[in-house]
């Protein structure tokens, strides 16, 4: 085997440059994998057209012309991955993303692995549309303190985030995990390890999912030939009736925590009780007073709870 692109890899890039994850699968070494495509994020940071290109797009010799985002680089049991947001990009370089990371892995001495643009979300964008929400909102810091917004998340949150949404599971220990619009399975064990490097790494959000049955990925995914509203019929049926929800923010602003449960099998009473526990979780949590937090309930659902 060799350093190979998947096939329809171009395709994904070509038709989603707007949002995109690249990831780098069965690699002979995961480690040397994720410093490869580290090295590559930078790489790809920098791509800059030249400026005969920059001129038929209406762009100054001094303008970029390049990604308008890309992510850090971040683990899964699949492969490392980041995200990328190059919409402004022309296909000429867009098309050139991949053998970057190509070029990364071969000088690193990575001998096998296979570059892939995975199907992103599919399940968590719909989870605005789940009914019955109730949510704590929590920050380490003033949430208007610009100058706090370097301020970490103290590690005891990043264990109540995991025993919040383990509480959701029945019985397994999976966690659907949504991070830069990749969507995974992750082992409760391994939960916190993963929280602590999204706090070093620093994306934007990380999204939780505690559910009472382990949730499928999408048959189907927005852009086909499926309707929208089956999408996100299909979505609620696979996140179930009752949910245990944690968003953390790391990336933007200051940090914060949001705890919530909701779903259409969580009728008044459940709905009560959630908020109880959250309420009790609040007066307990290291560092949570005199620090500022904000507790809602809604039966309109969690788009209306987060508003």
């Amino acid at each position: 085997m060799a350093v190979k692109i998947a096939r329809g890899t171009l395709t994904r890039i070509r038709e989603h440059p707007e949002g995109f994850v690249l990831q780098v699968r069965d690699s002979s070494d995961p480690e040397l994998a994720a410093e490869a495509l580290e090295a590559a994020r930078i790489g790809i940071s920098q791509i800059d057209g030249p400026v005969k290109l920059k001129k038929a797009y209406g762009l100054g010799p001094e303008d970029n012309l390049g990604p308008s985002y890309v992510a850090p680089v971040l683990p899964t049991a699949a492969g490392p991955f980041l995200y990328i947001d190059a919409n402004d990009l022309p296909y000429k370089l867009l098309r050139t993303i991949p053998e970057i990371v190509r070029r990364e892995l071969e000088r690193m001495g990575v001998g096998d692995a296979t570059i892939a643009a995975p199907p992103s979300g599919g399940t968590l964008e719909y989870l605005p549309q789940t009914p019955n929400a109730v949510l704590l909102r929590l920050y380490p810091s003033s949430p208007h303190d610009r100058e706090d917004s370097a301020t970490p998340l103290p590690p005891d949150w990043l264990r109540v985030a995991e025993e919040w949404v383990e509480g959701g599971l029945g019985g397994h220990d999976e966690v659907f995990v949504c991070v830069e619009m990749m969507e995974f399975r992750l082992s409760l064990q391994a939960l916190v390890p993963f929280l602590e490097q999204c706090q070093r790494m620093r994306p934007i959000s990380c999204e939780l999912i505690g559910a009472k049955q382990p949730i499928p990925a999408p048959r189907a995914r927005s852009g086909g030939r499926v309707p929208e509203e089956a999408l996100e019929a299909d979505a609620q049926r696979r996140l179930g009736g009752a949910l245990r929800i944690c968003s953390v923010c790391f990336g933007t602003g200051v940090p914060n925590l949001v705890l919530g449960a909701g779903g259409h099998a969580l009728g008044p009473a459940g709905l009560r009780a959630e908020m109880e526990l959250l309420k009790r979780l609040a007066r307990g949590l290291p560092r949570t007073s005199p620090t500022p937090t904000s507790l809602s309930a809604t039966r309109s659902g969690w788009k209306a709870s987060r508003e």
